[in-house]
């Protein structure tokens, strides 16, 4: 098995109950899995968790980072996601990085974090359209083309949703990435999470998932 770390991101609330829910069934169900290392970032300064969670990390050997990383764009708490990641990605010696949402659950050995050699990154497609497009002709369209062209995408492809089965251009969600560390992919989400919110880009169907088509981009 090739060294693997699991990123996630814990604050005060609801997330320090999903953490923990998270990693209470990696342990038990994860199989070969069940031991891998845990990075548990906590990126804004004003969202801490409670000592019973650091415990509870302490207990089930997670690694809780306590370092704010998330400055700029606190009013945005998805932005924890790709500033954690590179942040891991920069120190981490792993082969195998893997950023999941903390609402997420294990009930069985998940052997998809296992990349072959011939892959760098698994994602899932959006379950629903959302603010996706199908063409560049219709309606939020215009939040494509400019996010294409400012991060100087030059081909376009598509994907089918998981649920409403749309065909639409390239949309991923971001609750489990799974990525090669030597391809620097989270350190280049980043920095292009940081030019598209400096940009002002938004989407006309709502502010959110600003790093979620980033990252698709």
């Amino acid at each position: 098995m090739n060294n693997i770390e699991i990123i996630i991101c814990t604050e005060k609330g609801y997330l320090e109950a999903t953490s923990k829910l998270l990693v209470a069934s990696l342990r038990r169900f994860g199989g070969a899995y069940k031991d891998l290392p845990i990075y548990s970032y906590q990126p804004r300064k004003n969202e801490r968790v409670s000592k019973e969670t650091i415990r509870f990390f302490e207990e089930n050997h997670v690694h809780f980072i306590d370092e704010e990383l998330n400055r700029d764009f606190t009013h945005y708490p998805f932005a924890n996601k790709p500033l954690v990641c590179s942040h891991r990605e920069e120190a981490s010696a792993a082969d195998t990085l893997i950023f999941l949402d903390s609402d997420v659950i294990v009930v069985g050995e998940p052997r998809e974090f296992q990349l072959n050699k011939a892959v760098d990154l698994a994602l899932r497609p959006v379950d629903e359209k959302s603010i996706a497009i199908e063409s560049f002709d219709e309606d939020n369209s215009k939040y494509w083309r400019d996010l294409y062209e400012l991060l100087d995408v030059d081909e376009v492809r598509y994907v089918h949703t998981t649920m409403d089965r749309k065909r639409v251009v390239e949309y991923y969600n971001k609750c489990h990435i799974v990525a090669k560390a030597d391809r620097f992919l989270f350190r280049n989400w980043k920095e292009n999470f940081e030019r598209v919110m400096q940009a002002g880009l938004r989407s006309d169907r709502g502010v959110g998932f600003v790093e979620q088509s980033v990252f698709s981009a």
